[in-house]
């Protein structure tokens, strides 16, 4: 999943609700070698972008440097309302 994510590679469909202004400047169009068209992030956002594996339970995996983070499928709510407040609180 990781390593699918580092690509930064995107069918038409998966932008369908992604405004035109935001595709427009991070994406740029390709054609695949199949002949269809996909959508790469580009060189300047991947730059700054990072994908990382860590474990939420255990902050000591956890990168310490100032970030945004974005949890896919809004991960606490698979969590205890009582680990969501550990996690909030090992993450700052």
């Amino acid at each position: 999943v990781l390593e699918r994510a580092r690509a930064g590679r995107y069918r038409q469909f998966s932008l369908r609700s992604m405004p035109p202004e935001a595709a427009k400047r991070f994406l740029t169009e390709e054609i695949a070698e199949n002949g269809t068209p996909h959508f790469r992030v580009t060189d300047d956002l991947r730059a700054v972008t990072r994908f990382e594996w860590f474990n939420l339970l255990e902050g000591s995996t956890f990168p310490l440097t100032p970030q945004d983070m974005i949890f896919c499928q809004n991960v606490l709510i698979y969590f205890a309302p009582e680990r969501r407040s550990e996690i909030a609180v090992s993450l700052g």
